[in-house]
């Protein structure tokens, strides 16, 4: 039962993340829709090896966390030139 409810926050995360990623037109926003993306993403492979008991899918999450935070903050860093830049 707990499975079923974890399941189901991570795929209302993927869900809601795919939404905000389309229909958002802000790129700050677009980009905390990824967010949200990759932790449904993450809650589901966790939820899906049982919960955390095989330790190949924890690496991958753990690994994807890791590489999920370097893109946000290139992702950033990216937006904040672009508009240093519209503002010359």
């Amino acid at each position: 039962m707990v499975v079923l409810f974890y399941a189901g926050c991570g795929i209302f995360l993927v869900c809601l993340g795919v939404a905000g990623t389309v229909l958002q037109e802000e790129y700050v926003k677009k980009i905390l829709s990824f967010n949200l993306l990759f932790s449904g993403i993450f809650l589901l492979l966790i939820t899906l090896s049982g919960g955390g008991s095989d330790p190949v899918a924890s690496a991958m999450v753990l690994t994807g966390i890791v590489v999920a935070l370097g893109a946000t903050a290139l992702a950033l860093a990216l937006v904040r030139a672009h508009h240093a830049k519209e503002d010359e």
